[in-house]
Order: structure tokens, then C-alpha cells, then sequence
């Protein structure tokens, strides 16, 4: 998946340097957070915080399926990132402030929002007492942090 996803970014962006950022970024947030959940859901730290009752193995399926939901959050990200500073470039024609404002301003100004603005609400999480929720929500909450 991330080779595919590797290549068809590159043929997207004609450059080798935005997808290789791109997958790499993708994997050190998973990473992350998959270290955080196995922190707090195995060994116990700041479970308080959130309201774990109990500590233990985390189901094999949620490493897997949280990874599937994160690179296509990454992703998207990044097109719809790299999209609104062509925009800015196709505007203006300065590459600093198209890069500068497409950073600054892709929710704000462009009609489509970063699909992290709803991943990111830890409203999502706090309160529920379904164990497997809390587990996503952590870890989700982390990577999108970290992207």
C-alpha cells in the first residue's frame, strides 16, 4: 500500500521528495501511536487520565485497521495540502508565498477541509466507557497530532 500510494503520488506530484515525505511522516505518526496506546492500554501509564479501568492486550485487529484509517487521513491530507499551494502557485506565480500561504491558509480559504479537523476532536473519546473507542480515539487523536 505505501509503495502504491509512493508511486501514484509521484506520477500526482512529478517529484520523489513529497510522496517519500509523505509515507515516511505516515509511518513515524502510526508508530507513535501505536507506542502511546500500547503504553497506556498494556502497560498502564496515565490510564487514569482517561478512564481505564483495567489494563491488557490490545485486540490484534485495531493495530491493523488503525493504520488503514490513518494513511487514507494522511494521505488525503497531503493532496488536499499540496493541492491549495498549486493553487496559490497557479494564482500568484511566487513559489514562497504560494508555499507559505497554502501552509498557512487550506482550510480557511478552500472549500474542501483537511479531513484531520473531525479525526482530531477528543470529544469523540472522553466519556464513552466501550474500551475499543478508547483505543482509537487515542490512538487516532495521537497520529493526527503528530501529522
Amino acid at each position: 500500500m505505501l509503495v502504491l500510494s509512493f508511486l501514484l503520488l509521484m506520477t500526482v506530484f512529478r517529484s520523489a521528495v513529497i510522496p517519500l515525505k509523505a509515507v515516511v511522516m505516515n509511518l513515524l505518526s502510526v508508530g507513535a501511536a501505536y507506542g502511546v496506546m500500547v503504553a497506556v492500554f498494556e502497560w498502564g501509564w496515565l490510564g487514569g487520565l482517561i478512564g481505564i479501568g483495567k489494563v491488557g492486550p490490545i485486540d490484534p485487529w485495531i493495530p491493523v485497521t488503525l493504520f488503514t484509517i490513518l494513511f487514507g487521513l494522511s494521505m488525503d491530507y497531503e493532496v488536499f495540502l499540496l493541492s491549495r499551494i498549486r493553487e496559490e502557485w497557479l494564482r500568484t506565480g511566487d513559489n514562497s508565498s504560494a508555499v507559505a500561504d497554502g501552509l498557512a491558509l487550506p482550510a480557511a480559504s478552500s472549500p474542501r477541509r483537511p479531513p484531520s479537523c473531525s479525526a482530531s476532536s477528543p470529544r469523540f473519546i472522553v466519556g464513552d466507557p466501550l474500551h475499543i473507542l478508547k483505543v482509537f480515539g487515542l490512538g487516532l487523536a495521537t497520529a493526527v497530532a503528530l501529522m
